[in-house]
């Protein structure tokens, strides 16, 4: 019989692989940013909102096209492991990639026919032939998706990394900026995206034959094709990542429909900074979730629970600074943007908040399809989904940007907190631990006394009064007592980034 789980050790694993997908995430965020902000400076907002809305909805369809596989493979990958089950193994390859890169080419061709026809589109007619450029992204897409997951899940979180969250974002950048600058437009840019997807697409492709090539060989087994379980947990994960998606992207996609491409373009700039706060989140549940699924199939829920408490803490520490900035400072950010961009500061604040919030639930609200429960969380999307549009339609109309921001935000906030509330019913897991709840009141306290105590235009008293603010959390995190697990977390993710910081410095 086995003992009781090393929760530390765990807690390291998690640590390690996401030290490294965070720093692919900061890479990623940070070479898109610079795409954003470049296009910004070189056709101005019209363009850059024609290119978002395109993005939108590309991304909107690679939420579903990839039917839930690239979710489902990190649920299925390590019991088949576990069971010795090679066969299994081949089947779960075959059937993920070759259903994920059919139906990814068919929903590429669908948004170029419905772009051509006029069928999906905005306020603005020049949308249509974008759209066109955009069905190949979404070809692409979709398979390299189901890639990445198979990788993660094999416990390659380098090459996983290297290809879709640093080859994709630098190709994209490199082949994106010479496009518009010699006049390509906003189909040239959406081209360059096709091209830097089939660069990540070949990586991973070759990453991953190095894991699973050896299972199609002469002396490979014989592959056990089981399309229902996988389906049947794999299809509602889909609908729930499509309903996420269009959550995030609704606010955009309603905004286009209402409102001109200028004004999108700098609601695409406020998004754009303020999706930097799920960096770190994004990066720490992609090592999270299987780990968790682990603990939950064993039934090992006080593991689970230290497990979660310890990641939710260090995710908090690792986030604030991120946030603090965000919040206390977004004039500072959008001055590094032409003069047509000011509008995007107060957008900026509301967004920002609504990040903050999903951010400090995100691991535990991963427990939820972790534990198998595909069909409640597909019902928590579904009611965010139609939360997000009604405010949505009650608002932009009206407020435009603003009303957009608010809706998203607040969708965002509400849709964290119920799977919060859910997590315990379900499991009796809290992600929150007295330490954590102490570094989230102070945060709170202070930016909210910096908010309303000092004016705007005192851009200097801000910046101090952050920076103090900053360091007396830093002070707090480091007098706290730590527990095995604190230990293990902050262990991993500085030994991962000395790790390669010494790799690099040796090159």
């Amino acid at each position: 019989m086995s003992g009781p789980p090393d929760t530390a050790r765990l807690a390291a694993q998690v640590a390690g692989g996401s030290g490294l997908v965070l720093l692919g995430g900061i890479f990623d965020r940070g070479l898109r940013w610079a795409l954003k902000w470049a296009l910004a400076a070189l056709v101005g907002p019209g363009p850059v909102g024609l290119v978002e809305l395109a993005t939108r909805w590309s991304s909107t369809i690679t939420a579903f096209s990839p039917m839930g596989l690239d979710t489902g493979v990190a649920y299925f990958l390590g019991r088949h492991r576990a069971a010795g089950d090679r066969g299994a193994v081949k089947g779960l390859v075959l059937a993920s990639m070759g259903a994920s890169t059919g139906v990814g080419a068919l929903c590429g061709v669908g948004l170029a026919f419905a772009g051509a026809r006029g069928w999906v589109g905005g306020a603005d007619p020049a949308l249509g032939p974008i759209l066109v450029a955009a069905g190949p992204v979404v070809a692409l897409s979709t398979p390299l998706l189901t890639l990445v997951g198979l990788l993660r899940a094999a416990g390659d979180a380098r090459r996983s990394t290297l290809a879709s969250q640093v080859a994709q974002p630098l190709a994209l950048l490199l082949l994106a900026l010479p496009v518009a600058a010699l006049g390509g437009g906003p189909v040239g840019v959406l081209h360059a995206m096709s091209a830097a997807a089939a660069l990540a697409l070949a990586l991973a492709g070759r990453a991953a034959w190095g894991h699973f090539g050896a299972l199609f060989g002469a002396q490979g087994p014989r592959p056990t094709l089981a399309w229902g379980p996988l389906l049947g947990f794999s299809v509602p994960q889909s609908l729930t990542a499509a309903a996420f998606r269009l959550n995030q992207y609704f606010d955009v996609l309603i905004l286009g429909a209402y409102a001109s491409a200028e004004e999108v373009g700098v609601y695409a700039v406020a998004s754009s900074i303020a999706g930097f706060g799920a960096v770190p989140s994004n990066a720490l549940i992609s090592m999270f979730n299987p780990i968790a699924a682990g603990l939950i199939a064993r039934d090992e829920r006080a593991a689970l629970n230290r497990l979660l408490q310890a990641a939710t803490r260090w995710l908090i520490v690792v986030s604030l600074p991120l946030f603090l900035l965000l919040l206390l400072l977004p004039d500072l950010l959008i001055a590094l943007y032409p003069r047509g961009f000011a509008g995007a500061a107060p957008l900026l604040l509301v967004l920002s908040l609504g990040q903050l919030i999903q951010t400090a639930c995100a691991p535990a609200m991963r427990l939820i399809p972790m534990s198998g429960r595909a069909g409640l969380n597909l019902a928590n999307g579904v009611a965010a989904l139609l939360l997000n549009l009604g405010l949505s339609l009650w608002w932009v109309p009206t407020h435009g940007g603003a009303g957009a921001a608010w809706a998203g935000a607040l969708t965002l906030a509400a849709w964290s907190l119920w799977r919060l509330a859910e997590v315990w019913w379900l499991l009796r897991c809290w992600p929150f631990d007295g330490r954590t709840l102490i570094v989230l009141g102070l945060a709170g306290a202070g930016g909210l006394g910096l908010q309303l105590g000092l004016p705007v235009a005192a851009l200097g008293l801000r910046v101090g009064g952050a920076l103090g603010l900053l360091l007396a959390l830093g002070a707090l995190v480091r007098w706290q007592p730590r527990t095995p697990e604190d230990e293990a977390v902050l262990g991993g993710l500085v030994g991962k980034l000395r790790a390669r910081l010494g790799r690099r410095g040796g090159a």
